[in-house]
């Protein structure tokens, strides 16, 4: 999750230098360079989300990542459904349909298509990458608060190890 913070973080601070850049001195203001940062910035973040959510699926679900271009979607549509006997969904559905959108803007991010990005989009997906940071590290704590209580024996309390699993 650090790494993701700090993603988070760096894109706050690139923001907030670009805004006080124009309102001070608009004449060295860029718009392309402040929504190529900002975009960049977002898909960085996504990219650190969606190796923790590869983590989770390859740890837990013991999860063989799939081939082909729609990979990245599968990954967020596993994790918002409960894999029987292993755990329950990690997403719930507002996170999930979060990512999705996010994932979208990181593919035209990423495929070099924000030549052609309006900042109005790239402010929509800032707001939606706040938005996911905190849905997403609340499903994240509820995921490993449910799965410390199933790995605890009712009674000594001890955890149990991966040989005893």
């Amino acid at each position: 999750m650090r790494l993701a913070e700090a993603e988070l973080a760096n894109l706050q601070t690139s923001d907030s230098k670009s805004r006080k850049l124009k309102s001070t001195h608009p004449g060295l203001y860029d718009e392309w360079t402040h929504r190529s940062s900002l975009a960049e910035g977002i898909r960085s973040a996504y990219t650190a989300i969606e190796s923790m959510m590869k983590a989770v699926a390859d740890e837990i679900d013991h999860y063989e990542p799939p081939q082909g271009k729609d990979w990245h979607e599968k990954l967020i549509d596993q994790l918002a459904v409960r894999v029987d006997g292993i755990r329950n969904a990690m997403l719930d559905a507002d996170t999930k349909a979060l990512l999705h959108e996010l994932r979208k803007f990181r593919h035209v991010v990423h495929h070099n298509y924000a030549q052609k990005l309006e900042m109005k989009k790239v402010v929509e997906n800032h707001t939606r990458l706040k938005q996911v940071f905190a849905s997403f590290r609340r499903d994240y704590k509820r995921l490993s608060a449910t799965m410390q209580a199933t790995e605890s024996t009712p009674a000594s309390g001890k955890r149990r190890s991966r040989k005893e699993q």
